[in-house]
């Protein structure tokens, strides 16, 4: 599994670590009845014993084997201000990309 970082995420999940003092962790949280909608986010938390860190450009994102098997081996991760944080495939595939809080 490997992660890729634009300059605009590491700078914020950089920001983000000093501020807080967590850890970035990608999230997923399971919905829906007959059919199931995978929300992903990231959110800053404690390490966990069991986690898979993942490390791109002095960022370290961690992940729980949970989450892990929602996730595509290479996951690319953006951010803006106006739609934070961004996880896709490709982030010139508009539709692929889903948005993370």
């Amino acid at each position: 599994m490997r992660i890729s970082l634009t300059e605009a995420a590491v700078n914020k999940l950089k920001a983000s670590v000093s501020n807080e003092g967590k850890f970035p962790r990608i999230d997923a949280n399971l919905s829906g009845g007959c059919g199931l909608a995978v929300n992903l986010s990231i959110i800053f938390d404690e390490p966990r014993r069991h986690d898979i860190i993942l490390e791109n450009k002095g960022v370290q994102i961690r992940i729980d084997h949970f989450t892990k098997r929602y996730l595509n081996e290479e996951i690319h991760i953006d951010y803006t201000d106006e739609q934070g944080f961004l996880l896709g495939e490709h982030f010139e595939s508009g539709p692929c990309t889903i948005e993370m809080t």
